[in-house]
């Protein structure tokens, strides 16, 4: 993806860490250099992902962290369908407003290919609790990135979906990681 999620997660970490007000959010969350809460983000999230595999990888080893990264991938990459689903657009003008609202009928086909990718990939290594361990633990951290964008930000961007795909990644991992691989 070009490290797009990435950059969303960057740019939603400064526009509601470092802006005082509605329209400075925004002004910060578009501008394309990366500050403090930024960096800040992109570390932890990626030190909170190595330590997550290293876990699995230590507990239950290379084929169940295989598995974890699969679907990590597939259970984050539904949050930002979510997210721009629930919200309305922060702003007029954007990659997310020019994206549209993607139906209901579109969210449950981007949650049932989750699934369906996560059920044979988790369960054979995990098991079905630490499934929905991890997509408890996703979820959990979409309801922190849509609360944010709610209350900070007066709507969704394309920043807040891509930070809700991160930090549902990370989640994610984590769950995993802490069910014991």
């Amino acid at each position: 993806t070009g490290a797009l999620h990435e950059d969303g997660l960057a740019d939603f970490a400064d526009g509601v860490g470092g802006g005082r007000t509605l329209e400075a959010r925004l002004a910060i969350m578009r501008d394309s250099r990366t500050g403090a809460y930024g960096v800040l983000a992109l570390v932890l999230a990626v030190l909170a992902r190595v330590a997550a595999l290293a876990a699995i990888l230590d507990a239950a080893g290379v084929i169940a962290a295989a598995a974890a990264l699969v679907a990590a991938a597939a259970v984050s990459r539904v949050l930002p369908v979510a997210l721009l689903h629930r919200l309305d657009p922060a702003r007029a003008e954007g990659r997310s407003a020019e994206a549209g609202r993607p139906s209901t009928a579109a969210l449950r086909e981007a949650a049932g290919w989750a699934l369906l990718v996560c059920a044979p990939t988790l369960i054979p290594a995990f098991g079905t609790l630490a499934m929905i361990a991890a997509i408890l633990g996703a979820l959990c951290a979409y309801g922190f990135v849509e609360t944010v964008s709610r209350r900070q930000l007066g709507g969704q961007t394309g920043d807040a979906a891509g930070a809700a795909q991160q930090l549902a990644e990370v989640a994610t991992l984590l769950a995993l990681a802490a069910a014991g691989g």
